[in-house]
C-alpha cells in the first residue's frame, strides 16, 4: 500500500512519527489504524532506508523502518483529508513515481529475493 499527498503526484509508504519511547512497530500499527483503519495480523521488518529530500527551503532527513505487513481486511479509505491511499500490482508499481526512488529499488529487489535492506542517500 502506498498514500499520496493529494497536492502531490507522487507517492510513498505510509508511516508518521515514532513518538517517544514508542517502539517502530507499534508506531506502523497506530499510524495505520488513525490513517486507514487497517487491522493488523502480522508484520516483518524488511529494511531500512535513511533519505535527505528538499523541502521548502532545506533540506530534511528521515530514517524509514519498512516492515512488511499482513492485514486481515485491506482497506484504502483515508481518515485523514489530506492524503490517499492506494494498491498498486506490479505493473503499476514500476509505472510509478514512488519516492524515494532508491526505496522503490530497494523494494522491487526485496520483492524477489527477500533479503533484508539498508539503503541510504546520506553522503
Amino acid at each position: 500500500m502506498f498514500c499520496r499527498d493529494k497536492k502531490k503526484k507522487h507517492y510513498f509508504l505510509p508511516g508518521g512519527h515514532v513518538e517517544f519511547g514508542e517502539f517502530t512497530e507499534s508506531a506502523l500499527l497506530r499510524e495505520l489504524k488513525e490513517e486507514v483503519s487497517l487491522e493488523v495480523i502480522d508484520t516483518k521488518l524488511i529494511g531500512i532506508a535513511e533519505n535527505k529530500y528538499f523541502q521548502g527551503s532545506k533540506y530534511q532527513q528521515e530514517i524509514n523502518f519498512v516492515y512488511y505487513v499482513q492485514c486481515d481486511k485491506l482497506k484504502t479509505e483515508s481518515k485523514e483529508g489530506h492524503i490517499e491511499f492506494h494498491l498498486f500490482d506490479r505493473q503499476r508499481f514500476e509505472k510509478e513515481d514512488i519516492r524515494p526512488k532508491d526505496l522503490k529499488k530497494a523494494l522491487s529487489k526485496w520483492e524477489k529475493d527477500k533479503e533484508f535492506f539498508h539503503i541510504t542517500t546520506i553522503d
